[in-house]
């Protein structure tokens, strides 16, 4: 199994019209099996290798079946970039790295792929298709969308989305308010961001009233004992007055 980073693939097929399908390659477990399909992905990969621009971005060719018809091969290519990748630029890319002999066009030194020499006809029979990222077969491995995602297959690539109740922060997709849409989550977040403030207000606010009636309320009872004490005292002086004021006056 064969684990590679991607951000694009391919589904290839070639023909090899100078070699004849055997038996044995009905069973993956074999050695003639295992021969033939490291072979071809040597000379997949070395022609990809070769090609002017996506040897650049290329990653790897995985055989993903033989078939009879001399023997034919469908294998998976891929690739880090998706970048101006197409169908007719892979065609045309890894057309011009064959080797054209005079008895037709070869992969490498051994496989004949056409007795054709027109590169034009030649094209024709090198066929590419999308891979589905989303559904890969067990030779191909693609990055995990992550949980709470979903991968959408597109042509030659994929993108991950996160699944209904999320969102993406930039590193993973998290959950604003589960079983609400995004609007009422993006509304409840407002409300919550315009309450919290008010209520800190209103908090202080309450604090400074409740913090001044106290303060109020200490000197009017300051001021009361004040003058309760100044009664007193203006009583007590009068009292004096009364009984003792002619003894006062003789001294």
């Amino acid at each position: 199994m064969l684990f590679v980073d991607i951000d694009a693939s391919l589904v290839g097929q070639i023909v090899i019209i100078n070699r004849l399908y055997i038996s044995t390659y009905d069973n993956f477990s074999s050695l003639d099996y295992w021969l033939i399909v490291q072979k071809i992905q040597i000379e997949l990969t070395r022609h990809y290798m070769m090609t002017e621009t996506l040897r650049f971005t290329f990653v790897s060719v995985t055989v993903i079946q033989l078939f009879a018809g001399s023997v034919g091969a469908d294998y998976v290519v891929t690739f880090n970039s998706s970048d101006g990748l197409s169908e007719e630029k892979l065609q045309r890319e890894f057309l011009s790295t064959l080797y054209v002999k005079a008895n037709g066009t070869f992969l490498g030194d051994d496989f004949q792929i056409s007795n054709n020499t027109d590169p034009n006809q030649v094209g024709n029979s090198l066929k590419f298709k999308d891979y589905d990222e989303c559904h890969p077969a067990e030779v191909v491995h693609i990055p995990d969308c992550g949980i709470n995602s979903r991968c959408v297959n597109l042509n030659m690539t994929y993108v991950c989305t996160c699944n209904e109740g999320y969102e993406n922060n930039g590193n993973e997709c998290t959950t604003y308010y589960q079983g609400k849409s995004k609007e009422d989550g993006v509304d409840t977040v407002l409300f919550v961001a315009l309450i919290v403030p008010v209520s800190v207000f209103f908090v202080m606010a309450f604090i400074i009233i409740a913090a001044f009636m106290v303060r109020a309320s200490r000197r009017s009872r300051r001021k009361k004992e004040e003058i309760e004490s100044k009664r007193s005292i203006r009583s007590f002086s009068l009292f004096l007055d009364r009984y003792f004021g002619d003894e006062t006056n003789v001294y």
